[in-house]
């Protein structure tokens, strides 16, 4: 187990904490595998009935840690073409270590601090000076929560 990744298990708990707050719980290649270790411990933990999935320092995931550099390394070396089954194979392993954490037998919960969306928010938007020349200024005023009857087809959402 890597210290960028820590599991406390207090049955029927247990906490997943991606541990690197100084560069916001960016995921590098030592965290994408720390994840799939930590999942596969808890799911040999017996007792445990919910995971709790959280980042350390206030925040939870800022995504890939490009300060340190692609995860792909060694990958990339040689020609386009020798290249490509490389990159495919590593980021295969790299979704592999995120397939383990869904497939954990007990639900996985994430506690998310300091989160933006740019497709659906908590709350309305807040109001501009001007419209964006992106938008029109009738939808930079107006915003409507999700509703039930506008759920798209397939969806989970409940229907009323």
């Amino acid at each position: 187990m890597t210290s960028k990744v820590q599991v406390e298990i207090k049955a029927p708990v247990a906490t997943i904490t991606l541990n690197k707050p100084e560069r916001l719980n960016a995921l590098d290649l030592e965290v994408w595998e720390g994840i799939r270790e930590a999942a596969e411990g808890v799911d040999s933990a017996p007792g445990v009935r919910v995971v709790i999935l959280q980042g350390a320092g206030g925040a939870f995931c800022s995504g890939l840690d490009v300060k340190a550099g692609s995860t792909l390394g060694a990958a990339l070396e040689g020609s386009a073409g020798a290249a490509l089954p490389r990159i495919r194979h590593h980021l295969a392993h790299l979704q592999d270590c995120f397939t383990r954490l869904e497939r954990v037998r007990a639900p996985v919960i994430a506690a998310i601090q300091r989160w933006r969306s740019a497709v659906i928010s908590a709350s309305p938007p807040r109001a501009r000076s001007s419209p964006s020349p992106r938008s029109s200024s009738a939808s930079s005023r107006t915003w409507a929560a999700p509703s039930a009857s506008r759920a798209p087809s397939g969806s989970a959402w409940p229907r009323s």
